[in-house]
């Protein structure tokens, strides 16, 4: 990853060990209590999913592949919003540091209730930049049916649609916040509570310290220079809003992460304007941040690989990561 350039060569030989690593984590890890509460849920698109996979095959493994599938799709998308900013290189470092994301990495190894909420949004987006009005709308309405607080994004979306001047979908966007905000379990009233350290600390586990501080400089910067992209609406807007929400209530970074981790592209984007404009012994500064946010997501997904294997070693006593992610008795649904 030499200046922080990946190549095509490079990611295709990253992409095919951590599909390896994926798949053997999928086929080793026992059934989990994510996955166990996932099947219990009722009346959302996710949960049906996957019980129409686990009741049919009586396997949490195929269900698992199809949610590995999806999450595949998932990268395929983001890669094609990522060439609209990037070029080659750069978008293959944004693609590593969106696939080393631990929250990201936990979502190709099990069955989760972000997998399904993460391709529709990413696939509202392509959408939208290919001028696939069908699969736009379609998508939009699809969201409305995943356990998400998908008030937030149809606002974001109403905005940029107003600005854009895109009438159609600011009308859809519109109506869809109006229903889903009336129906949302997200309350705005009350008195601060002081939660908003540990959303923090959440984010900082999901996306590493210093990526997390990128995102954040990312958000900021683009606002500056006023490059809104529908892309930093959207990640924006949910970023913000699950700050305010956390000083009233406790906040499940889980149903916010995945909005927030396909900025990915404009971190990178950031970071190339900013080596771009200097010369290359003034880059240094830049390029060692780079480095140090990549090792960084690489160490925790390094962790969640093997905190498993520890976890049983030490017959239960040492858990890296939160103890949902650990083995409960499967049972029938």
């Amino acid at each position: 990853m030499r200046g922080c350039r990946v190549s095509s060569k490079s990611f295709s030989l990253f992409l095919f060990f951590y599909i390896v690593v994926s798949v053997i984590l999928i086929l080793y890890l026992p059934f989990t209590q994510v996955e166990y509460h996932l099947l219990e849920k009722e009346g959302f698109l996710t949960p049906v999913f996957a019980k129409a996979i686990y009741s049919t095959t009586h396997s949490y493994i195929v269900m698992r592949i199809a949610f590995f599938s999806l999450a595949l799709a998932s990268l395929y998308l983001l890669r094609e919003i990522a060439s609209l900013y990037l070029k080659k290189e750069f978008v293959y470092l944004s693609l590593v540091i969106y696939l080393l994301t631990p929250g990201v990495f936990v979502s190709f190894i099990i069955a989760n209730s972000a997998s399904i909420a993460l391709f529709l949004t990413l696939l509202f987006i392509y959408s939208y930049e290919k001028r696939a009005i069908f699969l736009e709308l379609l998508s939009l309405v699809l969201l409305f049916f995943t356990h998400t607080p998908i008030f937030i994004l149809y606002l974001a979306v109403s905005f940029f649609a107003f600005y854009q001047k895109r009438w159609y979908l600011f009308g859809v966007a519109f109506t869809l916040f109006a229903l889903s905000f009336l129906l949302s379990p997200f309350s705005i009233g009350g008195v601060p509570k002081g939660h908003i350290v540990e959303l923090f600390i959440s984010y900082a586990a999901i996306f590493s310290p210093f990526y997390f501080i990128a995102i954040v400089y990312t958000i900021y910067r683009l606002a500056k220079d006023k490059e809104l992209s529908l892309l930093w609406y959207i990640t924006s807007f949910f970023l913000i809003s699950s700050i305010l929400l956390s000083l009233r209530q406790r906040v499940d970074v889980v149903e916010f992460a995945p909005f927030i981790v396909i900025i990915a592209p404009l971190v990178v984007l950031i970071f190339r304007n900013s080596i771009a404009i200097r010369l290359q012994r003034f880059q240094k500064w830049h390029l060692r941040v780079c480095k140090i946010v990549v090792l960084f997501l690489l160490i925790e997904s390094t962790l969640i690989a093997l905190s498993y294997p520890i976890y049983q070693l030490s017959n239960g006593k040492i858990k890296i990561v939160n103890s949902k992610i650990y083995t409960i008795k499967a049972r029938e649904f």
